[in-house]
């Protein structure tokens, strides 16, 4: 037996259930402090009829780059990848909402 094998040998073995007791007290704990992500809270004050990247990006901390969350935007409005805390409502309104800004540019280059 080699000298790695015989100090593992030597050492306790955690039982596999308390390991996975171990995990589901972590998943509760997680569930209990979950916190709304940065995509989430972006998307709230968007929703609420915010703008400007910059603003949106220091509401996050500037954890986000202004042009992570100008994606975020363009694809919101036309209806995808949208957050988890998203409803089929908010969805329906943010499409409305790029096909006005659609619009609006086209007549602004007419």
């Amino acid at each position: 037996m080699t000298k790695a094998a015989e100090i593992n040998a030597r050492l306790p073995k955690a039982s596999k259930t308390a390991t996975k007791t171990e995990q589901v007290q972590m998943k509760e704990k997680k569930m209990k402090t979950e916190t709304k992500s940065n995509k989430q809270r972006v998307f709230e004050a968007f929703l609420k009829g915010q703008d400007n990247r910059e603003k949106l990006g220091k509401m996050v901390k500037n954890a986000v780059k202004p042009v992570t969350i100008s994606s975020w935007i363009s694809s919101w409005l036309r209806g995808d990848n949208l957050p988890a805390c998203a409803t089929p409502e908010n969805k329906k309104a943010l499409i409305a909402r790029g096909r006005e800004l659609k619009k609006a540019k086209a007549a602004a280059k007419a």
